[in-house]
């Protein structure tokens, strides 16, 4: 809700204070849970990685956005830093599988399979949420990645977006994928990809889109990542 606090703070429509005064009590709860459960070798949010990660330090990043302070900000980087240490192999995006959740106990690493589509696209969020709130270009760096995703740069180096039907498969599995194509699937690539080109757009001139996002890309051929014409 933070993070829809953020952006009607921002509309035409929107009341400021009236987003701040509700958003706060719900940045401060996630600060709660975050000193908590977290401890050397635990930076994170809740006592475990369970289902669509990200969405935790984007929140936490959007009501800093909103309210200021370093508080929020401080934790939402730990916890960004965490998931994303957790989570890539060989600078390969891996996001938690669902056969097994992580907690602090269960070893040094989340399950590979069966990965789900909402968590890599909740990473392209969270990843430019991260941006937007510091203007640290390895946020662009983590955003590209994670949408690379999506078309094969994954460890089974299978793309999950389907060209003949613009949808996306369920699941990246042990050597292939889950051919289903449910409507999560289908949105959390869609949301990723409007945000990134969002993105690309306001950075179209910057110096940050040539550093992070202009290197040479394993996309398929006819993928592109790139700003839309004016």
């Amino acid at each position: 809700m933070s993070i829809g606090l953020h952006w009607w703070s921002h509309s035409a429509r929107g009341d400021r204070l009236r987003a701040e005064q509700l958003a706060r009590p719900l940045a401060d709860y996630l600060v709660s849970r975050c000193q908590e459960h977290a401890r050397p070798g635990w930076e994170w949010i809740l006592p475990e990685f369970t289902y669509a990660n990200a969405a935790l330090p984007k929140a936490l990043y959007r009501a800093h956005q909103l309210l200021g302070g370093d508080q929020h900000l401080s934790i939402a980087e730990r916890a960004m830093e965490f998931l994303t240490g957790k989570t890539l192999i060989r600078d390969t995006l891996a996001v938690v599988g669902n056969r097994e959740w992580l907690h602090p106990d269960g070893g040094n690493s989340p399950a590979q399979y069966d990965q789900q589509p909402i968590e890599a696209g909740l990473m392209v969020e969270a990843s430019l949420a991260g941006y937007d709130a510091t203007g640290d270009v390895e946020h662009l760096r983590r955003a590209r990645r994670a949408l690379e995703w999506f078309f094969g740069r994954n460890l089974e180096g299978l793309p999950l977006y389907d060209p003949e039907t613009g949808g996306c498969f369920d699941a990246l599995m042990n050597g292939r994928v889950n051919e289903n194509r449910g409507a999560e699937s289908v949105v959390s690539l869609l949301m990723a990809q409007l945000v990134m080109q969002e993105a690309l757009a306001r950075l179209a001139s910057t110096a940050a889109m040539g550093d992070a996002l202009q290197e040479e890309s394993p996309l398929p051929d006819g993928t592109e990542l790139a700003a839309p014409p004016a």
